[in-house]
């Protein structure tokens, strides 16, 4: 699979509850590895506090095992510790809540202030959370593609900053969303020759480009990969775009 995930693996301990995760991405892995198998939850909390800075009040019900490994490529920033951190947590039964600033209290996920709704209890077992970062499709195409092959207690939560989505779930459902996944994130894009007669290359080209970075803020699946090279010698521009914005792309120099 071309997407490069990190993985987290958390052992549900008999009771624990279960919230969806919200949890966010922003860049490639750039820190230490943190591998830590069975490790109790007061020690990596240890752990996060020197990795990210952070303060941490720990309720006296906090207690169970958690297992956090890095992925294939190991490294992972404040913030990716950070994020993994809290879906282990949220998998495991309890919930980051803010105090204030960089200050938080680590509660069971039932009285937190950011709960989403009643809290169903779960059955002991393994949880996989997965980051799976995309190259081709919107991150919110590819989460509500797979919203409906979840299991009951599943989460899959797009992640916008960094174009990936997370996949909370038991191990071998995880699998089965990572081939639907690969499916989903392919290269689709065509290439379109631009002659031009009354421009300069070097122009249009500029002026492609700015118009695919508004399309990309504006939020439009696959901005992000479009490429414009002027072709000084044959004064035209050469396109790579998804075929709804190459259109967009070519109606402005049609």
């Amino acid at each position: 699979m071309a997407a490069r995930g990190l993985l987290t693996r958390a052992g549900l301990f008999a009771g624990a509850s279960f919230l969806q995760l919200a949890a966010a991405l922003a860049q490639e892995g750039c820190g230490e590895a943190l591998n830590l198998e069975n490790a109790d939850i007061r020690s990596v909390v240890d752990e996060i506090a020197i990795r990210t800075g952070k303060k941490f009040v720990l309720d006296p019900r906090v207690q169970g095992q958690v297992s956090i490994k890095s992925g294939p490529n190991g490294g992972l920033c404040a913030d990716e510790a950070w994020e993994l951190f809290q879906a282990a947590l949220r998998v495991t039964g309890f919930t980051a809540a803010p105090i204030n600033g960089d200050s938080y209290r680590i509660i069971p996920v039932q009285e937190g202030a950011r709960s989403a709704g009643p809290v169903n209890e779960s059955e002991p077992g393994d949880f996989v959370t997965q980051i799976v970062r995309l190259n081709h499709v919107d991150s919110r195409e590819a989460a509500a593609n797979l919203a409906q092959l979840v299991s009951e207690r599943g989460v899959v939560a797009p992640v916008r900053s960094g174009n990936a989505v997370i996949l909370v779930d038991v191990a071998d459902n995880v699998q089965r969303l990572q081939q639907v996944l690969a499916q989903l994130d392919r290269d689709t894009t065509v290439y379109r020759t631009i002659p031009l007669e009354n421009a300069s290359a070097s122009e249009v080209a500029r002026v492609l480009t700015n118009l695919a970075r508004e399309i990309s803020e504006e939020g439009q699946p696959g901005a992000g990969t479009v490429s414009v090279v002027p072709v000084a010698g044959s004064n035209s521009v050469l396109v790579r775009a998804e075929p709804v914005i190459l259109t967009r792309l070519m109606g402005v120099v049609a």
